[in-house]
């Protein structure tokens, strides 16, 4: 009896794992974005995409080590300090298009005055890493 309760809870583990599924490419495949912060002045911020987090705890100078998939088009970009929650200080409120698939960084800088304490956005083709 034992050996049936094991076959039998082996049998319904197996049936309750996901199944790889193909599905058509009925629209543009999604780009790989990556977030770098190349500013100091901001400290350890956190990057919302379309109202959700998508990049924690990004320190100065450095770089998310994942990727988010983002459609080809247009999306809002909010970067916050990490202790503040979205729309309660934020930094950089910007929008930005994605324009294909492919891998992009968006990177936080300082403006085009190095001693100015304005902060930019940009999407970079390629990754930095």
């Amino acid at each position: 009896m034992n050996a049936f309760r094991k076959l039998l809870g082996a049998t319904a583990l197996s049936l309750t794992l996901p199944l790889p599924i193909a599905s058509a490419q009925s629209h543009p495949a999604a780009a790989e974005v990556y977030f770098t912060s190349g500013t100091g002045s901001v400290g350890v911020v956190n990057v919302y995409i379309d109202g959700r987090l998508a990049f924690e705890n990004i320190f100065p100078s450095d770089a998310s080590r994942f990727s988010v998939a983002l459609a080809p088009g247009s999306h809002e970009v909010v970067v916050t300090p990490n202790y503040r929650a979205l729309g309660n200080g934020d930094l950089y409120r910007t929008t930005i298009t994605v324009p294909s698939s492919g891998s992009y960084t968006l990177r936080l800088d300082n403006a085009t005055n190095a001693d100015s304490a304005d902060i930019g956005l940009v999407l970079d083709l390629g990754t930095v890493h």
